[in-house]
């Protein structure tokens, strides 16, 4: 039982880290609110900066490299197999001047496309955060306590949260 349950909470994150994947790619509210109320839920909303961090990077590094590979591949008579076996360096060394501009241009696109979409991420979990609070506010209000000390031990739990998300934004800090 234990093994199978393991088993099922591996496939659960997968498709989890799967639904992040595609938010860096290209963001859309309502997979972001999926996948924010899911790790809230599953109690790891700590774990959201870090794993987005992580995944932003890597979209950065794949697109990358395709980008190099495909430009490479298009341009030249070496077999599409051969070019999939050369290292990274091996293939960037294999661009022309011709074909070096059109490459660097595809990156530019592919960085903006995942700042564009890290933005709007970022963006929207702040906005989220904010109608929490607002919610737990009158909730504790609700329930006895007073309205400053209810915004004050919600601003508290908010600024732990920042303070998490804040670390997404060190890869691509605003200028």
């Amino acid at each position: 039982v234990v093994a199978r349950l393991k088993k099922l909470e591996e496939r659960f994150q997968g498709k989890v880290k799967d639904t992040l994947k595609e938010l860096c790619k290209e963001f859309n509210r309502q997979t972001f609110e999926r996948v924010f109320v899911t790790y809230s839920r599953t109690h790891q909303l700590w774990k959201l900066g870090d794993s987005a961090n992580a995944l932003y990077l890597e979209t950065v590094e794949t697109g990358l490299q395709h980008l190099v590979f495909s430009t490479v591949a298009a341009n030249s008579e070496e077999d599409a197999g051969v070019l999939q076996a050369q290292s990274y360096e091996a293939l960037i060394a294999k661009l022309s001047s011709s074909t070096l501009v059109p490459a660097m241009l595809g990156l530019y696109e592919l960085v903006c496309g995942v700042l564009v979409s890290m933005h709007r991420f970022l963006a929207a979990a702040h906005e989220h955060l904010d109608a929490v609070m607002l919610k737990l506010t009158k909730d504790l209000v609700a329930n006895g306590m007073g309205e400053e000390e209810a915004k004050r031990a919600v601003m508290d739990e908010a600024a732990a949260v920042d303070a998490l998300l804040l670390q997404a934004d060190h890869v691509f800090p605003e200028q």
